[in-house]
């Protein structure tokens, strides 16, 4: 475990494998919710990166810390963590780094409800995704270009970038994404007033969502069908 290897780092007091192991470690208790403990850990690492002058490290940390930032509800801090990550990892010439650093800011952009500036970062993290052969980078990023054009009301571009992602989801197996691509898929034709679409696609994302065991996916999807249901006045 995390624990137990960051036990074995310390008493070799070696500053970049206890940093390491204290990310893995901010890691999971960020996951499981728990934002304080994770930003003290997250800033634990970072310090200990910079002691040893690991600047790949630093950057993943600076990264990390601006994710965390968004979760606590500050998106100023978090565009300001993912500038400065995407400078550091373009400085070590890392263009997966930097891509999930854009991924980054445009998640915040969207939060931020400024559609432009999420579009524009989501492309940058879309081209390096196509560039480098990422195919699940790719799938995600087109999907959450979808995100911005449904939000827009542009529908057809919405379902456009939406497919092209599925399909990528598809072809690797990515059964969880799939899932989750079907349910946008259904929300824009419900929105768009295809109610018929709307209820295909949510049905696909029901049958997965179930299949996999995902209860907030299961109600998420039956919730997209009760408005279907009711704006078909059944």
């Amino acid at each position: 475990s995390y624990r137990r290897s960051l036990a074995i780092r310390e008493a070799l007091g070696a500053p970049a494998p206890v940093a390491q192991s204290l990310n893995g470690i901010a890691n999971t208790v960020y996951y499981l919710g728990k934002y304080g403990e994770a930003k003290a850990l997250y800033e634990r690492s970072l310090s200990l990166m910079l002691q040893a002058k690991d600047r790949a490290g630093a950057a993943i940390a600076v990264n990390n810390l601006a994710e965390l930032s968004n979760s606590l509800g500050d998106p100023a801090n978090a565009l300001r963590g993912f500038r400065e990550s995407l400078a550091m990892f373009a400085e070590l010439g890392d263009e997966s780094g930097a891509g999930s650093s854009w991924i980054g800011q445009g998640n915040t952009h969207l939060l931020l409800g400024d559609y432009a500036s999420a579009a524009a970062a989501y492309t940058r993290s879309l081209a390096m995704a196509e560039r480098r052969g990422e195919r699940l980078n790719t799938a995600n990023a087109l999907n959450n270009l979808g995100v911005v054009s449904r939000k827009l009301g542009a529908w057809d571009e919405a379902l456009s970038y939406y497919a092209r992602s599925l399909e990528i989801k598809e072809t690797l197996g990515n059964r969880a994404g799939v899932a989750d691509t079907l349910h946008n898929m259904g929300l824009v034709f419900r929105q768009r007033g295809d109610l018929d679409q709307a209820m295909e696609h949510y049905e696909r994302s029901l049958a997965i969502t179930r299949e996999l065991g995902d209860p907030a996916g299961v109600a998420g999807v039956l919730a997209g069908m009760a408005n279907v249901h009711y704006e078909r006045g059944e």
